[in-house]
């Protein structure tokens, strides 16, 4: 089954209560990424997308805007795994293989996958030694067949495109404002009372669109 483009938590076969994570939810350059008990919390979303020029995948955290990157560009066993700025690079580029297996999540059966890496396709995505621990390190290693090199793609749904209000759980009627509908750069928002005035009202853009992907 192809993988689309779009949204997603990367889930272990080890253990489907284990995603891909950045850790620490920073959207620092060259921020660990690591096995780590699922939250569906902006730090696991990833968004999958293809490279026009040569049908590669990119993996982007949602929270950062950061690629899943190869530690220096070295294919080689043990080699880290890490967040980093779009370079166009190898070290950033990734292929899905279907290896005909299946995990359930949510009750769900999902297909699993080798996600190699593209600059090498000897090396994939794995999790060092094997571990279903929450905070295990994720590596490339060669393939093996192993589970831990076995990924379920589980799609996340963001909130559509369009114009919305955005309240409070606190308080209904308390909602994002910028005070005085200042345009300034820098300018502050605040929790205000509901007046239905453009201060209060937002546009959601797609990924794709605020990126420019």
């Amino acid at each position: 089954m192809p993988v689309t483009d779009g949204t997603y938590i990367v889930v272990s076969a080890l253990n489907a209560a284990r995603v891909i994570d950045s850790k620490g939810g920073t959207d620092n350059n060259s921020a660990n990424i690591q096995l780590y008990e699922r939250s569906d919390g902006d730090s696991q979303l990833i968004h999958i997308t293809t490279n026009s020029s040569d049908g590669s995948r990119r993996m982007i955290f949602c929270l950062s805007g950061k690629s899943l990157d190869v530690a220096g560009a070295v294919f080689q066993n043990g080699s880290n795994v890490q967040q980093y700025s779009d370079n166009s690079s190898d070290a950033q580029k990734w292929n899905f293989v279907e290896d005909g297996k299946t995990i359930t999540v949510d009750a769900v059966s999902y297909p699993t996958y080798v996600i190699e890496a593209f600059g090498n396709t000897k090396f994939c995505i794995d999790v060092s030694a094997g571990s279903a621990a929450s905070g295990a390190n994720i590596q490339i290693y060669e393939k093996n067949l192993s589970t831990a090199q076995r990924w379920a793609l589980v799609p996340q749904r963001p909130v559509p495109v369009g114009t919305y209000v955005v309240r409070s759980a606190l308080d209904s009627n308390a909602v994002l404002d910028i005070p005085g509908a200042s345009k300034a750069s820098g300018a502050n928002v605040q929790l205000y009372g509901s007046k239905d005035t453009n201060a209060q009202i937002w546009h959601i853009k797609s990924f794709e669109q605020s990126t420019g992907l």
